[in-house]
């Protein structure tokens, strides 16, 4: 009697201490929470004023600033998404889906192989019009552009998608038609999405991995040691080699070869596969003295050949052009790196600075095929091409993906609040903006 009484007093107050532990913890923080990864927008506290108070305003403001500031959020949100990835196997993550054995996959990624991003048939018609036109007025100002279409994880390993996304039928998307179209044209181009598929079980180690999404540091060296060569074929130059004498073995994924896991925030994740690091070196024994300089306009699947020297080491220098946006190497003032933007420069004066000329981008970003690069490029050397008629489709293009997107019509209906418009214009001057960055108009 004695001990069963005892024991309901000690399983009262444990129950008692787990209820009163988050406040402790929140006023007077013993416990060391690891934050969390990924992009999270700092709430701060709205001044109260009877106006906010009597509109909602500053109740939804006050929730969103306590749901941020708890202390032990990070816990309670790596607790639910481990049991939601080990028991359940699905991704917490709204991005990101859940496949076979473990694979990781971004719906965005999903949503452009399932054709749910296709530009149509018109805009294609007239972005490849264009295309042809600058690559042949850029042959003849001795330049060589390369068109590098980078591999998309869901399209290489589509076997390990969820069952529900395997009825993909007669669907047209961005990337069959593009690469199709570009092999039956002049333009110089690499289609990793297709090398990759042809030959991923050929390698003994992964190309692409479970967790990330990109490729492997691995599949990247191939990468790089396929444009250098492809370079050379078409160029007649004698590059510095791309070599590895030997390969690092882990089960734990290094670099960005985790990039999806991370942002998932778990407690535990399952390293199962092998993947191998090639340690690098770059031979110039055999090259020729006067090299070719780069540029490189595309996005992230170019960071890892970036920072591996592949402008600096194997081509004279050269830039990278982020998204068409931000421009590395940074200069250094006073030792501090200051970051330059396209906008702040004459775009075709730098441009006519280099030899090769790369577009590199993942399927995601084909809409804005050239991510911007490619439409800009043309109206500076075709300034006398006043159609309305490409505008006008990406126009009503960018008007149908917005509608499409609920985050995005979260936003709308968010600004129609504030601007007092209506839902219609706010699309209108979001799809407007859209267009302008892909014109390299506005940012």
């Amino acid at each position: 009697m004695m001990k069963n009484k005892i024991l309901k007093h000690i399983l009262f107050y444990l129950l008692l201490g787990l209820a009163f532990f988050p406040l402790i913890q929140q006023v007077y923080p013993f416990f060391k929470v690891k934050q969390l990864h990924g992009e999270f927008e700092k709430e701060d506290k709205l001044e109260f004023t009877s106006n906010n108070w009597f509109s909602g305003d500053f109740q939804d403001a006050y929730d969103k600033y306590v749901n941020y500031e708890i202390r032990l959020k990070p816990f309670f949100v790596r607790t639910y998404n481990q049991i939601s990835y080990s028991i359940f196997s699905v991704s917490a993550a709204k991005d990101f889906v859940l496949g076979k054995q473990g694979y990781l996959f971004g719906v965005n990624y999903i949503d452009s192989y399932l054709g749910k991003d296709y530009l149509g048939d018109e805009i294609i018609d007239i972005g490849f019009e264009r295309l042809a036109k600058l690559n042949d007025t850029l042959e003849s100002l001795n330049k060589k552009l390369i068109i590098i279409l980078a591999p998309s994880k869901v399209r290489v390993l589509s076997q390990y998608l969820p069952d529900r996304y395997s009825t993909k039928k007669n669907i047209k998307t961005n990337y069959e038609e593009i690469s199709n179209r570009l092999a039956k044209t002049n333009v110089s181009f690499i289609d990793f999405n297709k090398y990759f598929t042809e030959n991923n079980e050929a390698y003994k180690y992964p190309l692409m991995n479970k967790p990330g999404v990109h490729w492997t540091k691995y599949g990247e060296i191939i990468s790089m040691d396929s444009i250098v060569n492809y370079v050379s074929l078409i160029t007649k130059v004698n590059l510095p080699k791309i070599k590895y004498d030997t390969l690092v073995l882990s089960y734990i994924p290094l670099y960005s070869d985790e990039d999806i896991i991370k942002v998932m925030n778990l407690f535990y994740e399952k390293n199962d596969q092998r993947l191998a690091y090639p340690k690098l070196h770059i031979d110039s024994s055999k090259a020729d003295k006067i090299k070719p300089k780069l540029l490189v306009v595309g996005d992230s699947f170019y960071w890892g050949m970036y920072y591996s020297g592949l402008q600096g080491k194997v081509f004279d220098r050269g830039e990278f052009w982020y998204y068409f946006k931000t421009i590395y190497p940074e200069y250094y003032i006073g030792g501090k790196a200051v970051n330059r933007e396209v906008v702040e420069i004459d775009i075709k004066k730098e441009v006519e600075k280099y030899d090769i000329i790369i577009s590199i981008q993942t399927e995601t970003n084909l809409p804005s095929f050239g991510i911007g690069f490619i439409n800009k490029l043309y109206s500076i050397y075709f300034p006398e091409d006043k159609s309305d008629r490409y505008f006008n489709l990406k126009l009503e293009y960018y008007k149908k993906k917005i509608r499409e997107k609920k985050g995005l019509m979260d936003l709308i209906h968010t600004k129609v609040k504030q601007q007092n418009i209506s839902i219609e214009q706010a699309i209108y001057n979001d799809a407007i903006y859209l267009q302008k960055i892909e014109r390299g108009e506005s940012y």
